[in-house]
């Protein structure tokens, strides 16, 4: 489950409710899912460059969980 998350001109940033003693990992992916960026724990972020054409989080914890966020558009 989503805590927060923020999207600004140059930044999307996430947190992650801790459940248990789960890992979660967020990847960052961009146009035809390129990987961007990449951490673990309950808080990330990625900075926009503006040439990914979208920027979208996929997160998934150590249980297998996933969940993902819409892509947000970068001009």
């Amino acid at each position: 489950m989503l805590e927060d998350l923020e999207v600004s001109e140059g930044r999307i940033s996430l947190k992650i409710e801790q459940y248990r003693d789960f890992i979660y990992v967020t990847k960052f992916t961009g146009h035809d899912g390129k990987a961007l960026a990449e951490f673990e724990g309950v808080d990330a972020s990625y900075e926009i460059k503006g040439d990914e054409g979208y920027v979208r989080a996929v997160i998934t914890s150590s249980s297998g969980q996933r969940a993902w966020t819409q892509p947000v558009l970068v001009a």
